[in-house]
């Protein structure tokens, strides 16, 4: 019985002993296997955006190859030091801002989505006073702040030799957003004017920034409007893009 018992276990030792020699073979057959991480300098170039105070900046890979999406919320608006396996990645790049811009989609470059969430038709002081609005059941958004982009379709991270400097990528934020006027002149009895709100509609409603382009559909901002001179009315708000009608013959 003894001798039966150390044949099992040295059968059982031998076995794991063989799996773990297999399971070292396949590594080397992996990429996923492999540990090395290369440094990549980002440098985040505002020269599109000179205006530009964006506050924070993140940044997302996306490995060609597939895999999980890796993200690095950058230390300064210039940009940081990354690590990432030697491949082929999308990169997108942009500004966070308060609890007003939001993001989805993130786990791919071509539905990563810049939006802002639904709102009511009021703005300014009428919304504080809870007025009643005429616009209840049409759909409003809020207006974003100021938001920059960038992308790179393809990145190719390589090896570095011994003594070689950390590979550098350049990407250039743009603006992706427009600020839209309003004005209504010759308005009278404004002398008791406590507060007005505007709608606007035709309002791009997203923005996806890997794409480069607007979300379908649209939506409506409010804007609140404030006394300008002695009959006039002005008020703004910030949109990723509006819908512009086509000239007609």
């Amino acid at each position: 019985m003894v001798e039966a018992r150390g044949i099992n276990i040295g059968l059982r030792g031998a076995f794991l002993l063989l799996c773990f020699g297999l399971l070292l073979g396949s590594c080397r057959h992996k990429p996923l296997c492999d540990p090395v991480q290369e440094e990549v300098r980002v440098v985040i170039d505002w020269s599109k955006a000179p205006e530009a105070n964006p506050g924070r900046m993140t940044g997302f890979f996306y490995p060609v190859s597939g895999g999980e999406e890796i993200r690095y919320d950058f230390p300064d608006v210039t940009g940081g030091t990354v690590r990432l396996a030697p491949g082929h990645y999308r990169f997108v790049t942009f500004n966070l801002g308060t609890d007003i811009l939001q993001f989805r989609g993130e786990q791919k470059y071509e539905t990563i989505e810049s939006f802002t969430s639904r709102t009511t038709a009021l703005s300014g002081a009428l919304r504080k006073m809870r007025a009643p609005s005429a616009f209840e059941t049409i759909p409003f958004g809020l207006s974003p702040e100021p938001f920059y982009a960038a992308r790179i379709y393809d990145v190719q991270v390589r090896r570095h030799r011994t003594g070689e400097a950390a590979q550098e990528i350049v990407v250039f934020p743009e603006p992706k957003y427009v600020q839209i006027d309003v004005r209504i002149l010759g308005v009278k009895n404004l002398g008791q004017l406590q507060g007005m709100s505007a709608g606007l509609s035709g309002i791009k409603s997203s923005y996806f920034i890997g794409l480069d382009k607007y979300g379908p559909g649209s939506i409506n901002i409010p804007i609140a409007l404030e006394k300008s001179g002695e009959d006039g009315l002005h008020g703004s708000a910030l949109a990723y893009g509006y819908h512009r009608k086509k000239p007609t013959n």
